[in-house]
């Protein structure tokens, strides 16, 4: 009897530990790449102003204009598949992609590639 107490035991405190440690490694991967993601778009600003200090404007709209093309990708519906969102949520998100539609719709332009050109068409037809 004592050896099945211990082995339930065991088992929770086992159970409860591995589920504890996943949920930790998990949250450590999503703050890593949220990370890499902002030292990335802090990079790219910094770049931006100093092109625009320099008076060197194209490259300084290019810059911008690569992070747009890579935030409207972040929220490509492919990329949302198999994650649930609040409305609220997915309503923030279609203010965010019109917007991004609008200035696009009036500053038309390839990006570096046909591949990020139809992601961007895809995350503008959920509008």
């Amino acid at each position: 009897m004592i050896l099945v107490v211990v082995l339930i035991v065991g088992l929770a405190a086992g159970l409860w530990l591995g589920a504890h440690q996943g949920f930790n490694i998990g949250v450590s991967q999503v703050a890593g790449v949220s990370l890499n993601t902002q030292i990335h778009d802090i990079e790219n600003r910094v770049q931006a102003l100093r092109s625009l200090r320099e008076r060197d404007i194209e490259s300084a709209i290019e810059l911008i204009e690569r992070g747009l093309d890579n935030d409207i990708l972040s929220l490509e519906p492919a990329r949302r598949e198999g994650i649930r969102l609040a409305e609220h949520t997915l309503e923030f998100i279609a203010k965010g992609l019109l917007t991004a539609k609008q200035y696009r719709d009036h500053f038309p332009r390839a990006s570096q590639g046909e591949l990020i050109d139809e992601s961007i068409r895809q995350a503008f037809s959920t509008l």
